[in-house]
């Protein structure tokens, strides 16, 4: 006699009163509705983790079980690769740089793309460091990269010191770690600014101690505010010419390449057809990737602060 509306018991025996069709569409009814809380739970409509690299994001509460993301990658070939391509032994400033903006989600390496070997203007150099002290022909000395400045002190020594210029931080601490005392910096790390802001209070007669390739930009900028300028070519930047089969199968499989230099971009591209996401450390690497075909992040102000910010921005795109 009474009705129980949606009631319908697991076990024992059913009113009489109710119809066994109903019965059977009540029953199959909770049957769906149990299937489709458990595929809430356990599936999604998207694609799986393995496309985490290339953009994927599961949707609010459709978070596949065992789903990793940036920070959470276990195994190296899930990691974005990032190869840092300065001299061998000369990559320590970036990586720690990039450890602590990205931790865990890459893989950093180093892939050596450039070498360094001495210059013709070198024996120059040590011989002026020599007569220095009774002649002094040289007001400021203006070293414009920390390779620069390290074949510089090996080469000056303990003779006198000229008052001393330097392009950027990184080619400042070099100098300032072995006691030398840097008497200019200008406000951007590159020579247009350099030879704009070097101050003619101590003198107008400059020694360049440089790269075989680097531009006349900074002694034709300082000629044409009146300085006097001797460039001394200390030391060349070679471009590696031979890479192993190992290094070539790195490059294949960098997602990000770390660029100090148009020297290692040039390196890259004699050896290799995979053109990753070029982070370069200044807008001179810039212009050399791009030309060949990068596709380059580079800070406004050159540095490794700055470098390590574009190559992370590099990867956080790879991994969004």
């Amino acid at each position: 006699r009474r009705r129980h509306a949606g009631w319908f018991p697991f076990s024992g025996a059913m009113p009489r009163r109710v119809e066994k069709g109903k019965a059977v569409l009540l029953c199959i009814a909770l049957v769906a509705v149990a299937a489709l809380q458990d595929l809430g739970r356990t599936a999604s409509p998207l694609r799986p983790t393995s496309h985490v690299l290339c953009g994927w994001r599961p949707l609010p509460g459709h978070i596949p079980r065992g789903t990793r993301f940036a920070g959470e990658l276990g195994s190296q070939a899930e990691k974005v690769r990032v190869a840092m391509t300065r001299e061998k032994g000369q990559n320590g400033k970036l990586q720690k740089a990039l450890e602590e903006l990205l931790g865990s989600d890459v893989d950093l390496f180093e892939l050596p793309c450039i070498e360094h070997g001495p210059g013709q203007g070198l024996p120059e150099l040590e011989e002026l460091a020599r007569n220095f002290e009774g002649q002094r022909p040289r007001d400021w000395a203006v070293i414009t990269s920390p390779e620069a400045a390290r074949v510089w002190l090996q080469a000056w020594g303990d003779s006198a010191r000229p008052a001393v210029a330097c392009v950027g931080s990184g080619t400042t601490a070099v100098l300032e770690s072995a006691g030398w005392q840097v008497d200019f910096q200008p406000s951007v790390a590159n020579a247009e600014t350099l030879a704009a802001e070097l101050p003619d209070s101590s003198g107008l007669r400059v020694l360049y101690p440089a790269s075989a390739l680097a531009a006349s930009t900074l002694q034709e900028g300082l000629a044409a505010r009146g300085f006097d300028v001797q460039r001394l070519d200390t030391y060349t930047t070679r471009a590696v010419e031979s890479f192993s089969d190992d290094s070539l199968a790195a490059m294949a499989s960098t997602q990000v390449a770390t660029f100090g230099s148009p020297s290692a971009v040039r390196a890259w591209v004699a050896h290799s057809p995979s053109r990753p996401v070029a982070a370069c450390i200044g807008s001179t690497s810039r212009s050399a990737a791009e030309a060949a075909g990068f596709r380059a992040l580079a800070p406004a102000k050159p540095g490794i602060s700055g470098w390590a910010l574009a190559a992370a921005e590099a990867v956080r795109e790879l991994l969004a």
